[in-house]
């Protein structure tokens, strides 16, 4: 499989509860670190969120790479974001939820991915004060349509989230100067503090809904370039050789 162009991101969807059948299948494909990691979880949907995700990237991997699933090694930013260890021309992050799981793959730049359920708008609302910025929360509050309220909310979370998760700084960064303006006509804009250090206009981000979740991705590529998606649905999940 050929690897993105710069700009290009392929999107992969695996929903866990159709591939419980194949769990042990999966967990051979993973590493002793992957497997404790599993195994320390108490309910049995995260431990299956946690294998179908391990081996939806290790499978994805070789689809474009060539080696077997089991054999790849990761190594991980002083932020905790994985990536293959040796480089190998392609940059991938990963988001998972016990509903679904995605992998987000692009060969040029850095990429970030979230999701979540579409029906979580209420409990982001609740915490909208601690995690959105000024800017973001009076957008938000300019919203009079509850259903259109809660469906920012979850924008607004997977779209941040995205974008730190491509930084690979996790929450180190200040999220009250990360804003998402829903309000320029060309689409969503991203606005950052100076405590942020980085150009916004060097990311770009895309939005697909999927089994009733919101996925927002953030590829770093030129301003004048629309990023272009691919989604592939891999549900069950269908390991390689």
């Amino acid at each position: 499989m050929k690897i993105p162009a710069p700009g290009e991101v392929d999107l992969w969807l695996a929903v866990p509860a159709r591939c419980a059948h194949r769990a042990a299948t999966y967990e051979a494909l993973l590493d002793e670190t992957e497997l404790a990691r599993m195994r320390a979880f108490r309910f049995p949907e995260h431990r299956l969120e946690s294998v179908v995700t391990r081996a939806l990237c290790r499978t994805v991997l070789s689809a474009y790479l060539g080696a077997a699933p089991s054999t790849w090694r990761f190594a991980k930013n002083p932020w905790g974001k994985p990536a293959l260890s040796p480089p190998a021309g392609l940059s991938f992050n990963l988001t998972n939820h016990p509903s679904l799981v995605a992998l987000a793959v692009t060969g040029g730049g850095e990429v970030g991915i979230d999701l979540e359920p579409s029906s979580r708008g209420d409990a982001v609302l609740e915490v909208a004060e601690s995690v959105f910025s000024p800017h973001e929360l009076r957008e938000l509050e300019g919203l009079t349509d509850p259903a259109e309220k809660r469906r920012r909310a979850v924008d607004l979370w997977t779209l941040k989230e995205s974008y730190i998760k491509a930084r690979g700084m996790g929450l180190s960064l200040s999220l009250a100067e990360i804003s998402m303006i829903f309000s320029d006509p060309s689409g969503v804009r991203l606005e950052l503090g100076p405590a942020v250090g980085d150009r916004p206009d060097r990311w770009r981000f895309e939005q697909r809904d999927a089994h009733e979740h919101r996925i927002s991705v953030c590829v770093e590529g030129a301003p004048d370039r629309p990023v272009e998606v691919h989604v592939r649905d891999v549900v069950p999940l269908d390991p390689l050789a």
